[in-house]
C-alpha cells in the first residue's frame, strides 16, 4: 500500500480543520495504508483529537528555540520535511490547509510525489498572507486541489484560471456517526460551536438571544470554543444583559456536548464548510444557520431539517430560534431529518472518493 503524508499546521488544535483531517487520516489508516501526521508549528506536538493506533506522527519544527525562531523561515521546514519525505519513501502528500504549500513545495520538488492540497476556507481566506504565493505555487506544482463544497468550486473556476479538471469537490465527513436518532424533547438548550474570532459572529449571536431572552426565560445558550478567551466572552454577554449564556473551552468529545443539546445555532459571517453543522445533524439537532459563504446552503434544507436566516439578519435569526423553541413537535421532526440528512457525509461514502484520487 502507499505511503501517504498528511501536513497540518497545529495538530494540538480543537478545531473542524483538525477533526476533519485526523478523521480521513485514520481512515486511510483503517483501509491499509501507511499515513503520517507530519505537524509544523504547534506548541505542544501532541493531537487534541483521537488518533488511530497505527498513524504515525511527526513534526517538522521541535521545541527547542533554535527551531522556533525559524518558524516563518520555510525554507528551513522544507528542508527538514524533504529529508523526512525521503527517507519514508513518501508515495502522496495531502496538506490540510493549501498555506501549507509554504514548505510543501519545495519539499516535493523533483522527488516524484503525488502531491494534493485540500482547501477548508473560503476563497477569500486565500487572500491572506502568503495564501496567494501559495495558491500559486500548488497550481504550478500540485497534481489536484480538493475543494469542500461546489459552491466553493464554482467560485475558484469564476475567479481562477485553474484547470476544470484540477478541481475536485469532496465534503468533509461526519467526525462520528450514529446508529439511530437521539430524543432532545426535554432539553431546553441551544448550543453553538466555534473558535472566538469575528467570522464565527458571536457578537451577532448574543444580540439575538438577547432577542430570545424577551420571550422565554428557561432555555440556556452554550457557546464552545475552539480556542479563545471563552471566559470574556461569557463576561461580555452579562454585560449586554443576557442571563442564560453559558461558555466553556474546547472539547475533544462533540458527539457527548452536541447530544446535550436540541438546536444548534451557527452565527458565522462566511465558513469554509460547516463541519458542526453536519455533527448536529447527526445528533439529531435541527440548526439555524446564516445563509453565508459558502457551505450552510449545501448542509441544510431550509423548513425541513433546520432554517437558514438572511446573512447577518438578527431578528430574524432569533424569530426562527423561538419557533423551533416553543415547537416541541417541529423541533422533533426537524432533528429526525437532519439525522437522515447526515447520513450523506458518511465516512465510508467520502473515503471512497479520497482513495479513488489517491490511486489515480
Amino acid at each position: 500500500m502507499k505511503n501517504i503524508c498528511f501536513t497540518i499546521r497545529n495538530i494540538d488544535c480543537g478545531g473542524g480543520t483538525e477533526r476533519v483531517g485526523l478523521r480521513v487520516a485514520n481512515a486511510l489508516v483503517e483501509y491499509g495504508y501507511n499515513v503520517w501526521m507530519v505537524d509544523y508549528d504547534s506548541k505542544r506536538h501532541q493531537p487534541f483529537f483521537e488518533t488511530h493506533p497505527k498513524l504515525k506522527l511527526w513534526t517538522i519544527l521541535g521545541h527547542g528555540g533554535f527551531e522556533r525562531k525559524m518558524r516563518w523561515h520555510f525554507w528551513y521546514g522544507s528542508w527538514k520535511f524533504r529529508r523526512f519525505l525521503k527517507k519514508n519513501k513518501i508515495d502522496v502528500v495531502i496538506d490540510i490547509d493549501t498555506f501549507n504549500a509554504n514548505w510543501t513545495a519545495k519539499a516535493v520538488k523533483g522527488l516524484g510525489i503525488k502531491w494534493i492540497a485540500w482547501d477548508h476556507f473560503d476563497f477569500e481566506y486565500t487572500k491572506g498572507w502568503k495564501r496567494t504565493e501559495a495558491l500559486q505555487m500548488i497550481k504550478n506544482d500540485a497534481y489536484a486541489l480538493v475543494l469542500i463544497t461546489k459552491e466553493l468550486c464554482k467560485t475558484y473556476l469564476e475567479k481562477t484560471n485553474f484547470d476544470t479538471s484540477f478541481i475536485r469537490q469532496i465534503y468533509n465527513p461526519l467526525s462520528f456517526e450514529l446508529n439511530s436518532p437521539i430524543d432532545h424533547h426535554s432539553q431546553k438548550k441551544v448550543l453553538a460551536m466555534g473558535r472566538i474570532a469575528p467570522q464565527k459572529g458571536f457578537d451577532l449571536l448574543l444580540k439575538s438571544w438577547l432577542l430570545v431572552e424577551k420571550q422565554v426565560n428557561d432555555w440556556t445558550l452554550e457557546i464552545v470554543c475552539g480556542y479563545g478567551d471563552y471566559k470574556a466572552l461569557e463576561h461580555e454577554a452579562k454585560l449586554m444583559g443576557c442571563k442564560n449564556v453559558i461558555c466553556s473551552g474546547p472539547t475533544n468529545d462533540v458527539q457527548k456536548v452536541m447530544s446535550s443539546a436540541s438546536i444548534f445555532a451557527l452565527s458565522s459571517r462566511f465558513e469554509g464548510f460547516g463541519l458542526v453543522l453536519t455533527e448536529a445533524n447527526a445528533c439529531s439537532i435541527p440548526a439555524v444557520s446564516y445563509d453565508c459563504p459558502v457551505g450552510p446552503k449545501e448542509i441544510i434544507t431550509d423548513g425541513v431539517d433546520g432554517f437558514l436566516v438572511e446573512p447577518e439578519n438578527i431578528e430574524q435569526f432569533a424569530e426562527k430560534l423561538l419557533i423551533l423553541i416553543k415547537d416541541d413537535k417541529m423541533r422533533e421532526e426537524m432533528g429526525k431529518q437532519a439525522y437522515e440528512s447526515s447520513k450523506r457525509f458518511a465516512i465510508d461514502l467520502i473515503l471512497k472518493q479520497w482513495i479513488e484520487l489517491i490511486e489515480e
